[in-house]
């Protein structure tokens, strides 16, 4: 599994409604989507969902990140079946599995039946990060888990797979878990800096990777008043920056 953070915060509400979407039973090769603008936390909250919800999926959680060049869409049935390859291959060293050299599909066909045997029935779930825009409905399938005992989960900053009806679109953090992400390296001192850095976080839109920069930058400020002198650069630079 990925590293996660030690910095996850808020997100409470997602996690359960991803884990609904997930082993909801009336539904057979579940796939869910999380959706959102770049830095906003996609990735991460799927990492944490594993973390916690891991001993669900007794026949193990796989995680793989998605080629870029899967935005391609003139694709032929050969070309998907390429990619179900790549990511089943990818799975190769965590289940044991020798590649194949110079040959995907044997040893995607190796990975499947090493799966078919680690998994032994049980429910399990693969995570493909970060598809790229572009991808269609038949890229998306061509991804499904190998038994009905799988799951998949996607992440992504492509908004157009409606055809899926679990769609989890991830925004901006509640001001109090932004808060105390932008806080948790260095606690305000005071009142007023508890009170600047409330404003500071507003300022950002409460944008998780804004935050945790801000945070990182704030920590090793020189200053008695960190929070406050961010604020003052940032209304400075947006000064300098408009146009005159």
């Amino acid at each position: 599994m990925r590293t996660g953070s030690d910095r996850f915060v808020g997100r409470e509400h997602e996690l359960d409604r991803l884990h609904a979407m997930l082993t909801d039973g009336r539904l057979v090769g579940i796939t869910a989507q999380i959706r959102g603008l770049g830095g906003i936390g996609k990735s991460l909250l799927a990492i944490e969902y594993a973390r916690r919800f891991g001993d669900s999926w007794p026949g193990g959680i796989f995680w793989s990140e998605a080629d870029p060049a899967w935005a391609t869409r003139s694709q032929t049935a050969d070309e998907r079946l390429a990619r179900r390859h790549a990511v089943l291959a990818g799975f190769a060293t965590s289940l044991g599995v020798a590649a194949v050299p110079g040959n995907l599909a044997a040893t995607a066909r190796a990975v499947e039946r090493a799966l078919e045997a680690a998994t032994a029935g049980e429910r399990y779930l693969w995570i493909v990060d970060d598809l790229p825009a572009g991808v269609d409905q038949a890229t998306l399938e061509c991804l499904l888990p190998a038994s009905p005992a799988g799951a998949l989960l996607v992440t992504s900053r492509w908004m157009a797979l409606d055809a899926l009806p679990n769609r989890l679109d991830l925004g901006v953090l509640e001001i109090e878990a932004a808060l105390a992400l932008l806080t948790c390296r260095r606690p305000p001192t005071d009142p007023h800096e508890r009170s600047e850095a409330h404003a500071l976080a507003v300022d950002v839109g409460c944008h998780p990777l804004a935050l945790d920069v801000l945070g990182a930058l704030v920590r090793d400020e020189l200053s008695l008043t960190p929070y406050a002198r961010w604020r003052c650069a940032r209304r400075t630079r947006q000064r300098t920056r408009s146009p005159r």
